[in-house]
């Protein structure tokens, strides 16, 4: 059975408009959603609401940084979703970048990596019910304290990682990998770096969850869209998102873009965005296409994709793509 991940946030739609997305997504076997965490919105409260709608969807953030929350704080609120939920509850972490930790949250960037070893150590100790004492370089001296929730049931946890690096730690601490933009072609070189980290754990994709967030839309005009979001990201956003698409084979389109957009040339940029791009990157056209991109990605291991709209979709284009959602989930059940 293809397995099917929704993407939903208030920063994208209305919060009650939101909330009747989920209640669709819950109807016609959508698996999960999750709930990103940007300068807008908190994850955490809407997934709160998700998880007193639903009975069935699993719920994640997706993802909350590690710079902004100490890893007991996340700790609690995950157990307390998880709870609230009936065990419906994955985390979602990651590092986020640069701009965002340093220009919105006032916190060093330093050492990523280091961060974020220490800190997924720290929540599984703590998620496991045991007494915290562990001495750690970035996250302090933690001793003596013990979950105070009794009946506490398992909650992955995923990382999302783009760099080569992170993608090897992600493969040897986490339960699942969060890429983005999993392409269609190319995703085996990022799944190399992958099988190292899980190599070094004596673990193996068997038990491992892949799950990209992945663009996803039909409908008129949706190419704008997905040109306006990549656009955003590879021109705006720092230098991960530039260098992914350098690894992924798009280095020419990836110079244009940040070069225009650098020039406050936000059209321009949008449209050095190739169509190759969007083929390559996202799951869109007729209903048999997005059929064979689907089984595509399932073919290159990824467990779940995390579909998301493109920032800007218009009602029409969300009312049209989860039509055709639910007849991709019923063919395939």
């Amino acid at each position: 059975m293809l397995k099917l991940g929704l993407v939903v946030t208030p920063d994208y739609f209305p919060r009650d408009n939101a909330l009747e997305l989920v209640k669709i997504a819950e109807k016609i076997g959508i698996h999960q959603i999750s709930v990103p965490e940007m300068w807008g919105y908190d994850a955490i409260t809407f997934l709160t609401q998700i998880a007193m709608l639903t009975k069935r969807t699993r719920i994640s953030t997706g993802i909350v940084n590690i710079f902004s929350r100490t890893p007991s704080t996340l700790a609690q609120t995950a157990a307390s979703l998880n709870e609230i939920s009936n065990g419906r509850m994955t985390l979602g972490i990651g590092l986020s970048g640069p701009i965002v930790i340093e220009k919105w949250h006032g916190i060093p960037f330093e050492k990523p990596l280091l961060r974020t070893r220490e800190y997924v150590a720290v929540l599984r100790k703590i998620l496991n019910g045991e007494v915290v004492n562990i001495t750690t370089k970035l996250l302090g001296n933690l001793q003596g304290f013990k979950l105070r929730i009794k009946n506490l049931k398992p909650i992955p946890i995923h990382i999302a990682a783009i760099g080569p690096k992170n993608i090897e730690l992600c493969g040897e601490i986490a339960d699942g990998w969060i890429p983005i933009w999993a392409p269609l072609e190319g995703f085996g070189d990022l799944l190399k770096h992958l099988k190292v980290g899980l190599e070094k754990a004596s673990k193996t994709l068997e038990n491992f969850e892949i799950t990209p967030f992945t663009m996803f839309g039909v409908g008129p005009n949706v190419d704008a869209y997905f040109r306006k979001h990549l656009a955003y990201y590879v021109g705006g956003m720092g230098t991960f998102y530039y260098n992914l698409m350098q690894r992924l084979g798009f280095g020419t389109e990836a110079d244009e873009i940040r070069s225009y957009w650098q020039k406050k040339a936000r059209d321009r940029a949008e449209k050095a965005v190739s169509d190759e791009m969007i083929a390559h990157l996202a799951v869109t056209g007729s209903f048999d296409e997005i059929m064979e991109k689907l089984n595509k990605l399932q073919a290159n291991n990824v467990t779940m994709p995390l579909l998301f709209f493109p920032f800007g979709s218009t009602r029409e284009v969300v009312e049209q793509s989860m039509q055709i959602l639910a007849r991709i989930i019923m063919s395939s059940v």
